[in-house]
C-alpha cells in the first residue's frame, strides 16, 4: 500500500512527471528509429548525436536558469557567432595566442549577457524586446567583422574540446555532463539556486524577503553567457572555423529544450535534468528524420510539430486547460439534454424561489473536499457561509457557480435538479459571484464593464451602442444611489467603488442569488458602510445573498442565519439570533477558543524603534512612534492614513524624505531589509499573495528561505538541518496539512499566512512588523496568530501590528498609535475605547462619524 502511495506521490509531482514522460519519449524514439533504420543505433551515430546535442544542452542549461528567474534570451545564437568570430580574429592578429583568444570568447559572451541582464534586471526592459535587439546587433556585428565568411581555426587549444575524446568519449559530451551536474547542484542544493526560484516565482515576495532580486537575475544571465562561451569553443572545434552564421536557431532549440523539460515561461519553475532530456529528445528527432532521408526544410516542420506535442504533454497547465475544455463541452451537452428534457428551469427569464444544495460531494485526485453538503437559500434572505480556511467554502461556491461539477449530489432550482456546464450557465440561471479579486477591466469605463461580454450592438452584429449602454447603466446607478458615473474609468475608482460595480452588474443581469466572498476585506470604513447600504437594497429587491466573511460584526449585522462548514461537512445552520459569536467559533473550529485576544504581562525594555517627524513624499507627512522591548504597539487609522507606509519605512523598504527612523539604535537610512533582518528585524507584509509566498515552491522551501541565508554560510543547503527546522516551525505554527512537500499555493489562506510568519520567526527576531497579519484568515487561525504575538512579547521582542479591524488592535496592543492623513495624531494606552480611537482617526469629521462607525461594528449577541 505504501509503495502504491509513493508511486502516486511521484506521479503527482509535476517536474518528476515531466521527467518520466521525457524518458519514456526518448526510449520510444530510440527504439522506433533503431527498428526502422539500420545503423541508427551504431556507436558512431549515437556519439555523433551526442556531439551535435552538446551545444544545445549547454546553452539550454543556462537558458533554463534565465527562464526560471522570469527572463528569456533570444540572442544566444548571435552571441555565440560574435564571440567565435572575435576569438578567431584575436587568434590571427596575436600570432596564435590561444589563451588570449579563449579569454576574448568568454569576455564577449559574458559582456553580451551582462548587458542583457542589465537591461532586464536593472532598467526593467522587457526581456523579449531587449534580447531581440541584441539578437540583431550581435549577428550583424559577426557578419561585418568576418566579412560574411568563415574564419579558419587550426590552433589545437581552440579546437580541442570540439574534436578530441577521452577513452573514446568526446570531450564535448564530458563537458556537457559536468555542466549538467554543476547546474543541477546550483539550482537544487545551493541558496543561490533557491533564490532563482523565489525571484522567478514572485519578485515582490522576494524583495519583501530580503532576496537580492536584481543580482539574482544578473547572475542567471551571466551563467547563460558562460555556457555560450563554452558552446562557442565546441562549435569552433567541430567546424574547424568560426562562422558568422553559427548558432543559427540555437535560441529556438535551447528554449524548446527548456520548455519541454517543464520550465515555465512565467518563471519560478524548471529542472536542469529535464532540460537535458528535452535537448536529447530534440536531437534524436532531428537525427532520426535525417536518417530517414527527410529534406532539411521538412525536418524543421516535423520537429516543430512533434515539439509542440511534447510541450503540450510536458506542461501540466496545458493538459489541465485541454481537460477543462473537454469537460466544459461534455457538460454543455449534458446541460442541453437537461434543458430539452425539461429538467432545468428557463433560467434567463424566471425568478427563482429557492436554491437547494443536495448531498453535494466533490473529490480531487481521490481527496474529498465536500462530504455530503446540504442546505438551502431563499430569496430575500442573507445567509452567512462560515468556516475555517480549508473547510470547503470555496469549493462549494465553485460548484454552485458552475466552475466545478459535483462528484455526486446535485444543485436544484425550485426543486428541479440542474446541470451547469460552466459559469455562463449559472449566470443565466441568475447566480452571480462577487470574488475578492475583481473581474473588471480597469481601462474601460463603468458602462463598458457593466455590459462586458453582453454588449449592445446595432443589428446584433454591428457597432457598439455606447450611448444606450451608458443610459442603461446611468439609470441603474441612480436607482441604486451609487456615488460614481457610468462614464467614470474603473481604474480611477477606489477599491470600494469597484466592489459596488461588481454588485450592480449582478443586479443588471437580474441575478436573484448573489454570492459575496469577503467583500469588505480591502474596504475602508466608509466604503464598507456604502456596501452595507447596497446589500440592504438588494435584500429589499428580494435578492438572496450568500455572504462569506470571517468578520463576526459583519455576519451579525447583515445575516439572519449561518451555514457553518468544517472539514467539508455542514456542521450546523443556526439562526444568528439564537447563538453568540463564541458558539459560532466553536462550531467552526470544533473546539472552544477560550480567549480570542490573549494578553500576557512582560517587562518593558529599551527602545527598538524610534521614528520622529517621518515623511516619505507621498502619504506620510509627520509620523512619530517609539517601540520598546516586550510591548505590542498597534497602528490604527482609516484606509490611506499611512499605516502600511510607516511599517515599510521602518523595514527600510520606503525612503524617507524628511524626519528620522532608527532601528536597534542605528539610522535606517542606507540599510537594506537584509541587513535589518540580520540585526533581528522581521517584516510580514499586508498582502501575502503579492509579497508573502512563492506559489511554485513547497511549504518547506518557503519556510526555510530566510533561515538558510543565515545558516548556509558556504551557500550549500544542508538537507537534514533544513528538514529539522521546517518540521519544528510547522509544528510551532500549527500548519495544516503537516506535509512540507506540498506546494504552498495548495494551502488555505490561513495556513499560508502561518508559513509567512514562520519564515520570519525562524530567525528569532527581536522586532516584528506585522501589517494586517490576520487579513482574510479564519477565526481559528486568527486566535493562533494572536497567541504567537503574545509568545513573542513574553520573550522580550517588540511587535508593531496593524489591522483592518480596530477591535483586534485594541485587544492585543499595549499602546495604540492613531494615524490620520500621514500624521501621528494620538497615542493611547491599552483599554482605550473604540469610539475614542475612531474619533481621533476621523478628526475634524467629528465624533458623530466615529460613533456611527463604532455602532456599525457592534457585535450582536
Amino acid at each position: 500500500m505504501s509503495a502504491l502511495s509513493s508511486a502516486g506521490t511521484f506521479l503527482r509531482d509535476q517536474q518528476r512527471r515531466t521527467t518520466l514522460i521525457l524518458i519514456v519519449a526518448i526510449v520510444i524514439a530510440v527504439v522506433l528509429f533503431g527498428a526502422l533504420y539500420q545503423g541508427f543505433l551504431s556507436p558512431f551515430n549515437l556519439i555523433s548525436i551526442a556531439v551535435q546535442t552538446a551545444v544545445i544542452s549547454l546553452v539550454a542549461f543556462g537558458m533554463t536558469g534565465v527562464i526560471i528567474v522570469r527572463g528569456i534570451d533570444l540572442s544566444v545564437g548571435s552571441s555565440l557567432a560574435l564571440c567565435s568570430v572575435l576569438g578567431a580574429q584575436v587568434l590571427g592578429t596575436t600570432g596564435d595566442n590561444s589563451l588570449l583568444a579563449i579569454l576574448t570568447i568568454f569576455a564577449v559572451a559574458l559582456l553580451v549577457s551582462a548587458f542583457n541582464g542589465f537591461l532586464v534586471a536593472v532598467l526593467k526592459v522587457n526581456a523579449f524586446m531587449a534580447t531581440l535587439g541584441m539578437f540583431a546587433l550581435a549577428r550583424g556585428a559577426a557578419i561585418s567583422i568576418s566579412g560574411g565568411s568563415a574564419v579558419p581555426v587550426e590552433n589545437h587549444a581552440m579546437v580541442f574540446l570540439g574534436q578530441e575524446a577521452l577513452f573514446g568519449i568526446p570531450w564535448s559530451v564530458i563537458v556537457t555532463v559536468i555542466a549538467l551536474v554543476l547546474f543541477a547542484l546550483l539550482l537544487r542544493r545551493t541558496l543561490v539556486g533557491r533564490w532563482f526560484f523565489a525571484v522567478g516565482g514572485n519578485a515582490s515576495a522576494a524583495s519583501a524577503s530580503a532576496v537580492p532580486g536584481r543580482s539574482v537575475q544578473m547572475l542567471a544571465f551571466m551563467a547563460l553567457g558562460l555556457m555560450v562561451g563554452v558552446g562557442a569553443l565546441l562549435t569552433i572545434g567541430r567546424a574547424g572555423s568560426a562562422q558568422p552564421m553559427g548558432g543559427l536557431n540555437l535560441e529556438f532549440q535551447a528554449i524548446t529544450a527548456a520548455v519541454i523539460g517543464g520550465a515555465s515561461l512565467k518563471g519560478g519553475r524548471g529542472s536542469i535534468v529535464a532540460t537535458f532530456l528535452g535537448s536529447i529528445f530534440v536531437g534524436l528527432l532531428s537525427a532520426g528524420l535525417s536518417f530517414a532521408g527527410v529534406d532539411q526544410s521538412l525536418i524543421y516542420v516535423y520537429t516543430g510539430l512533434l515539439t509542440v506535442v511534447a510541450v503540450i504533454v510536458s506542461q501540466r497547465e496545458v493538459i489541465v486547460q485541454i481537460r477543462e475544455n473537454i469537460t466544459f463541452f461534455l457538460n454543455s451537452l449534458r446541460a442541453l439534454a437537461d434543458r430539452r428534457g425539461g429538467k432545468a428551469a428557463a433560467a434567463a427569464s424566471q425568478k427563482h424561489t429557492r436554491l437547494d444544495i443536495v448531498d453535494v460531494r466533490k473529490s480531487f485526485s481521490g481527496v474529498e473536499a465536500l462530504k455530503g453538503v446540504s442546505f438551502d437559500v431563499q430569496p430575500g434572505e442573507i445567509v452567512a457561509l462560515m468556516g475555517e480556511n480549508g473547510a470547503g467554502k470555496s469549493t462549494l461556491v465553485k460548484v454552485v457557480a458552475g466552475n466545478h461539477q459535483p462528484t455526486s449530489g446535485h444543485i436544484a432550482l425550485d426543486g428541479a435538479p440542474v446541470t451547469f456546464a460552466g459559469p455562463e450557465d449559472a449566470r443565466k440561471a441568475g447566480i452571480a459571484v462577487i470574488h475578492q479579486h475583481f473581474s473588471l477591466v480597469p481601462e474601460l469605463d463603468v458602462s463598458q464593464n457593466m455590459f462586458l461580454g453582453q454588449e449592445l450592438r446595432i443589428g446584433g452584429f454591428g457597432p457598439l451602442r455606447r450611448k444606450a449602454m451608458q443610459r442603461e447603466t446611468a439609470k441603474l446607478l441612480e436607482e441604486l444611489e451609487m456615488p460614481f458615473k457610468a462614464t467614470d474609468v474603473v481604474g480611477e475608482l477606489s477599491v470600494g467603488h469597484r466592489q459596488m460595480i461588481e454588485i450592480v452588474r449582478a443586479v443588471r443581469e437580474d441575478a436573484w442569488l448573489v454570492i459575496m466572498d469577503e467583500p469588505t476585506s480591502a474596504l475602508s470604513s466608509r466604503e464598507r458602510d456604502h456596501l452595507y447600504e447596497l446589500i440592504e437594497r438588494l435584500k429589499q429587491r428580494n435578492t438572496a445573498i450568500l455572504y462569506i466573511s470571517h468578520k463576526m460584526d459583519e455576519i451579525y449585522h447583515l445575516c439572519s442565519r449561518a451555514v457553518v462548514m468544517r472539514d467539508g461537512h455542514v456542521v450546523g445552520a443556526p439562526e444568528l439570533s439564537q447563538i453568540d459569536s463564541a458558539g459560532l467559533v466553536s462550531m467552526m473550529v470544533g473546539r472552544d477558543v477560550a480567549d480570542v485576544f490573549p494578553s500576557v504581562e512582560s517587562e518593558i525594555g529599551s527602545p527598538l524603534v524610534e521614528v520622529s517627524g517621518l515623511a516619505d513624499g507621498h502619504r506620510l507627512v509627520n509620523a512619530s512612534l517609539t517601540v520598546r522591548r516586550g510591548e505590542v504597539v498597534g497602528l490604527v487609522g482609516l484606509m490611506g492614513s499611512g499605516r502600511t507606509e510607516l511599517i515599510r519605512s521602518i523595514a527600510g523598504l520606503n525612503r524617507a524624505s524628511a524626519g528620522t527612523v532608527s532601528v536597534f539604535e542605528k539610522p535606517v537610512a542606507g540599510r537594506t531589509l537584509n541587513s535589518l533582518a540580520n540585526a533581528g528585524l522581521a517584516y510580514v507584509p499586508e498582502d501575502r499573495h503579492d509579497e508573502g509566498i512563492f506559489p511554485e515552491m513547497t511549504v518547506a522551501e518557503n519556510m526555510s528561505l530566510l533561515w538558510l541565508r543565515r545558516t548556509a554560510k558556504s551557500g550549500v543547503v544542508g538537507g537534514r538541518a533544513e528538514r529539522g527546522l521546517v518540521d519544528a516551525q510547522m509544528q510551532r505554527m500549527g500548519v495544516r496539512p503537516s506535509n512540507p512537500n506540498l506546494l504552498i499555493k495548495n494551502l488555505s489562506g490561513g495556513n499560508q499566512q502561518k508559513v509567512v510568519l514562520g519564515k520570519w520567526l525562524a530567525l528569532d527576531p527581536k522586532l516584528i512588523l506585522l501589517d494586517d497579519p490576520t487579513r482574510g484568515v479564519d477565526v481559528g487561525a486568527k486566535a493562533e496568530i494572536h497567541s504567537l504575538i503574545m509568545e513573542l512579547k513574553s520573550k522580550g521582542a517588540g511587535v508593531v501590528v496593524t489591522s483592518s479591524e480596530i477591535p483586534e488592535v485594541l485587544g492585543i496592543a499595549d499602546r495604540i498609535i492613531v494615524l490620520r492623513d500621514g500624521v501621528t495624531v494620538a497615542e493611547h494606552p491599552r483599554g482605550v475605547t473604540e469610539q475614542q480611537v475612531m474619533q481621533d482617526a476621523f478628526g475634524d469629521r467629528g465624533a458623530e462619524n466615529a460613533a456611527a462607525a463604532v455602532e456599525e461594528q457592534e457585535v450582536v449577541r
